[in-house]
Formats: structure tokens, C-alpha cells, sequence
């Protein structure tokens, strides 16, 4: 049985929804709410009245959250916004589901970092780290950290061209040995590549993996598969003539160890080294 509901004037949902463990559930929506700058919203399956708005978002909060709420585990939420705060640069704000306030807890103002899409990932210690799609060193993005402790944000590294530029809302996947993973939508040889990247929590660098050798529009984060791996979902766009694009859909895999990777499910593996496989996808669509 499938079920719609709709958010009323609460719109643009571009994330997935974080569970806060008692059944319930928050999300975010780019605009609507009480300023039309978005929205927190509670999802209760168990309830008649099963969409709830909990908060808005005002300029002096942030605007336009484009990412998901991190949890943290005590009634609290951390997450991102894209424009608003001090600067107009988004900031790190947090969620009280108690209270149903939110509270913004430092701003980006371009040197740290500038507009971030990405949720948030937790570091088990208090401290969490995302991406900046603007800002940094050379207005490429970069890795920050936030400290839920001092509420700071510090940026990090900087992606610089050969590195990576940009990050979209492809969050970072902790590895589990201070090394963590993500992708950038520019970057490496070839400006319109896509690039898979480590950073290292240690020594606070990002260094590149690897990268496609066809240009994309959209990769998702990284999971983990069990096995070492990371998969992830991934949308290419082909250039067929001045009317046309052909838009197709896969799943990649990442490998952090350069070892053979085998060929498996309905897909045939290829791909450009021994870290990042290509599975032949399932969709794809010619645009006019």
C-alpha cells in the first residue's frame, strides 16, 4: 500500500529523513514555513496528522537548507544552511526537538567555507565534519569542521581544482579510521570530472582518490557495503548535438585498497582503475 502526503506550504524536499528514534522522524524543506526561507518538519507514520512543522528558518537563522539533519543524540539536530546568517554564506545550526527552536551556531563568511549543500557527518566526539560548495582558499569549497562544544566552524582543507571543486549534497562517509570519503562535482584533470576524494581527520587533508573520465551531474554519498567498498548511485549526462543530451543512471563503486574488483549483478563492471568501478545502469533518457 503506498501513501502521499502532502507538506502544504511546506515544499522542495531535497533530502532524506532523519530518524529520531522514538518512531518519529525530522526532515527539511528548502522554502516554505512561516518566512518561506524553509522549514523543520516532524513525520509521525503513527499519527492522523502525520507532517508537523516544528521550525522556520529566518535570515538570522539561515536560509534555504538544502541538507538533512545529523543527530546528536540528545534531542538535538545539527545541519546546514545554504544562504542567510551573517554573511549570506549559510551556516551550521541547531535543532532542539524539545523546544522546536532553532538556534544558529556560527557562520560561514567565505574564508571557512561559503554555502554548503551537504549534510553533516558525525566524528563520534562531539565535533562533525561537511563541505562548502563555495569559499575557502581558492573559492573552490572545502572540508570544515564543526565543534558542537565551542560552536565554531574551522575550515579545514580547501579543494583546489586538481583536488576537487565543489562539493554538491554528497556528504562525507566516515571510514571508521579517522579517514573519511566523498565526491566533488568539478575538479581533477579534466574540469567537468568528478572526483572521489579521502580526507584524513588526522592530519586534516584531502587528497584526491580518483575520477571520472565522463563528466556527471549528480552522485549521491557513499555507503558502505560491507566488503571495503563504497557504493554509491550516479547520473551522467552525454552531449549528442546541439538539441540533445542523453541522461543515463548507474551505480559506482569505490575501493579505498587498488585491488580487482569483480564483476557482479545484472551489470558488467568497468571502469577507469582498480579504486572505482562504473555498473552499467538500469535507466537512461534523450533529452531535446
Amino acid at each position: 500500500m503506498e501513501m502521499a502526503i502532502h507538506l502544504n506550504t511546506m515544499a522542495l524536499l531535497f533530502t532524506r529523513l532523519t530518524s529520531a528514534g522514538n518512531g518519529k522522524y525530522y526532515g527539511t524543506t528548502v522554502i516554505g514555513g512561516a518566512n518561506n526561507l524553509g522549514a523543520i518538519f516532524e513525520f509521525d507514520p503513527n499519527s492522523t496528522e502525520s507532517i508537523t512543522l516544528k521550525a522556520s528558518f529566518a535570515t538570522s537563522t539561515g536560509e534555504l537548507p538544502f541538507a538533512s539533519l545529523t543527530a546528536a543524540g540528545n534531542g538535538k539536530y545539527y545541519g546546514t544552511t545554504y544562504r542567510g546568517s551573517a554573511y549570506d554564506k549559510g551556516g551550521v545550526f541547531e535543532f532542539d526537538s524539545a523546544t522546536g527552536s532553532i538556534t544558529l551556531k556560527d557562520s560561514f563568511n567565505g574564508v571557512n567555507g561559503a554555502r554548503p549543500t551537504a549534510a553533516l557527518t558525525s566524528a563520534g566526539n562531539g565535533k562533525y565534519y561537511g563541505t562548502t560548495y563555495q569559499g575557502g582558499a581558492n573559492g573552490f569549497g572545502g572540508v570544515f569542521e564543526f565543534d558542537s562544544a565551542t560552536g565554531f566552524i574551522a575550515l579545514k582543507d580547501s579543494f583546489d581544482g586538481p583536488n576537487g571543486a565543489g562539493n554538491d549534497s554528497s556528504a562525507l562517509i566516515a571510514a571508521g579510521n579517522g579517514k573519511y570519503y566523498g565526491t566533488t562535482n568539478l575538479g581533477a584533470v579534466n574540469d567537468f570530472a568528478r572526483v572521489v576524494y579521502e580526507f584524513n581527520a588526522a592530519t586534516g587533508k584531502i587528497r584526491i582518490q580518483d575520477s571520472f573520465d565522463s563528466p556527471s551531474f549528480y552522485t549521491s554519498a557513499f555507503i558502505a557495503a560491507g566488503d571495503g567498498t563504497y557504493l554509491a548511485t550516479a547520473q551522467f549526462e552525454t552531449y549528442l548535438n546541439e538539441d540533445q543530451y542523453r541522461y543515463e543512471s548507474f551505480v559506482i563503486q569505490f575501493n579505498p585498497a587498488p585491488a580487482p574488483l569483480p564483476v557482479f549483478g545484472i551489470g558488467v563492471a568497468f571502469g577507469w582503475s582498480r579504486r572505482l568501478r562504473l555498473r552499467v545502469g538500469q535507466t537512461s533518457a534523450t533529452l531535446a
